[in-house]
């Protein structure tokens, strides 16, 4: 069973070294998940937009061109 709870002050040695460190490396790993997570849906967002003004400036054009 691995506890991942702090232990008692000045008690750090080989045992609990690598627990602590592990539990760094997890939370950088999902910090860096989360803002990925939000580049991403930032991302998509833009492009959407960019998509949609190019659409509507395309359907102007046809508009205009049939009339």
């Amino acid at each position: 069973m691995l506890n991942v709870e702090d232990p008692p002050v000045g008690r750090f040695d080989d045992e609990t070294a690598l627990p602590g460190a592990l539990r760094r490396y997890v939370a950088m790993a999902l910090n860096i998940l989360d803002m990925l997570v939000v580049e991403r849906y930032t991302t998509n967002q833009r492009v959407s937009g960019t998509c949609a003004r190019r659409s509507r400036a395309i359907n102007s054009i046809r508009s205009a061109v049939d009339h």
